[in-house]
């Protein structure tokens, strides 16, 4: 797992920022798919994600817009490594959800 997320930059800034979430999402997918454990991702996605405790963030220790953006992070990961014909449309959807969490769009 540390050479999938060797890509992903963990240092969040003071002010919520849309661009740097789709940044490691997208970083995350392509080290995923130039990795070789890309066949075990994509088993452990469809399998059994559910079924090992992955440690979830203790939702008392984040902002909710930050909890929000971390499951739906996640969340679009998962669709685009399953499903990578949707990933345009799941980006897409993620860059307007971001948006609007920051203030920045419309429903």
């Amino acid at each position: 797992m540390r050479d999938i997320h060797s890509d992903v930059n963990n240092e969040v800034g003071t002010e919520f920022d849309p661009q740097f979430y789709l940044d490691q999402v997208e970083a995350f997918i392509k080290g995923a798919r130039d990795s070789q454990y890309l066949g075990l991702i994509k088993m452990h996605l469809m399998k059994n994600e559910s079924l090992i405790s992955q440690g979830s963030i203790d939702p008392n220790t984040v902002s909710s817009r930050e909890w929000a953006t971390m499951i739906l992070s996640h969340e679009a990961i998962k669709q685009i490594m399953i499903e990578p014909q949707n990933e345009s449309v799941v980006m897409k959807k993620f860059s307007e959800t971001l948006n609007l969490l920051a203030g920045k769009g419309n429903a």
